[in-house]
């Protein structure tokens, strides 16, 4: 009867011990998930600041300054709507 009663414990205990790690191995999913998704926004962030920095570029060199002041301020109102949207979401 001692013997049923420590294996009885025993697997309780191993039982305990593969929830917590099944708990734990989803939230090292979610953390990986979470950081590759912030990895591709970060990459998508600077291939468009590339992109912008070249076209500033190209209106420079050219000549354009005032196309080159209104993509400026473009792009100002642009990051202003984005903060203030990201301030709602909040």
């Amino acid at each position: 009867m001692f013997l049923v009663y420590k294996k009885l414990q025993q697997n309780f205990r191993l039982g305990m011990e593969l929830s917590l790690l099944e708990q734990e191995e989803h939230s090292l999913s979610r953390y990986v998930e979470e950081a590759k998704t912030r990895y591709d926004e970060t990459k998508s962030f600077r291939h468009d600041i590339r992109n912008h920095i070249t076209v500033m570029q190209d209106l420079l060199q050219n000549g354009k300054l005032k196309e080159a002041v209104s993509y400026i301020e473009d792009m100002d109102d642009m990051a202003e709507k984005c903060h203030t949207s990201a301030a709602h979401s909040d």
